[in-house]
């Protein structure tokens, strides 16, 4: 492919990224909501969050490649942060926990 025909791999990575951001924002309301009792708007939500993990998962590849296109070069960062976001949080916040695990004293 040339530089040129990537736009279009650019374009999608970018919608990805969208809805990425959209999902972490859902994400984020259902933690501040939630409640004990689960009822079908939050499984929807839910389901939203995973359905956007796992595209952005997909969007990481196409940024990667995006990033060699003569598209926008703030488009092209945006996609390629925005998709890597969910996997840099989670990658966090499992480290965080051994840390926390191996850094406690034994009882």
């Amino acid at each position: 492919m040339d530089r040129n025909s990537l736009n279009l791999l650019t374009r999608i990575s970018y919608f990805i990224g969208w809805v990425t951001v959209t999902g972490i924002i859902v994400f984020i309301y259902t933690g501040i909501t939630s409640e004990e009792s689960a009822n079908t708007i939050d499984d929807i939500l839910r389901f939203y969050v995973l359905l956007t993990f796992l595209l952005s998962l997909f969007g990481i590849p196409l940024s990667i490649v995006s990033i060699f296109s003569k598209d926008k070069l703030g488009k092209r960062i945006f996609a390629f942060i925005v998709n890597l976001s969910p996997v840099i949080i989670i990658t966090w916040g499992f480290i965080m926990e051994v840390i926390r695990e191996f850094s406690e004293t034994p009882i």
